[in-house]
């Protein structure tokens, strides 16, 4: 349970969702200004959206002391 937690970060226009799997971490997009209620992932047609808000979530992740952000993964230290 520790490890297989998602995680999300929302700013103003975008919803970023974190999902660790066993194939890889999977995330998924959401223009929250023209898709409110998160129907259509975005991820692939918006990769410079994608990787500012996965560099970003990772950077505040790695605040917790608890755990490191390692291979694309949130892991317990």
């Amino acid at each position: 349970v520790t490890v297989a937690k998602h995680r999300a970060l929302r700013t103003e226009d975008w919803k970023l969702i974190y999902r660790p799997t066993r194939s890889g971490p999977q995330f998924s997009l959401y223009d929250m200004h023209s898709d409110p209620d998160e129907q259509h992932d975005v991820a692939s047609s918006r990769p410079e959206a994608l990787a500012a808000l996965r560099d970003a979530l990772f950077e505040i992740v790695a605040r917790d002391a608890s755990v490191v952000v390692e291979n694309g993964f949130i892991l317990p230290r």
